[in-house]
């Protein structure tokens, strides 16, 4: 993986705490914190916009109009004598 440098400004306090508790975090370098944390960030965005995403689909008429129709197509397949774990 490609590696980029970067500076950062930081609220003193901030900085002091990055350098205070990283190593105590279990990390070996600041930079590796950061990284981590940034990466975290990102996800936890993921996540939010995914989530966003599924509540307007589901409150939208038309995607719950499509959901009852597949439900409705596999309904045979659910009456069938399948063990339940199908």
């Amino acid at each position: 993986m490609d590696h980029v440098r970067t500076t950062l400004s930081l609220p003193g306090d901030l900085y002091e705490g990055l350098k205070a508790d990283y190593r105590r975090l279990g990390f070996s370098r600041m930079g590796d914190l950061v990284n981590e944390a940034i990466r975290d960030y990102l996800h936890r965005r993921r996540l939010q916009e995914m989530h966003a995403s599924m509540e307007r689909a589901a409150a939208s008429p038309a995607y719950r109009n499509l959901l009852r129709e597949v439900s409705e197509d596999f309904a045979s397949a659910d009456a069938e004598n399948l063990p339940p774990e199908y």
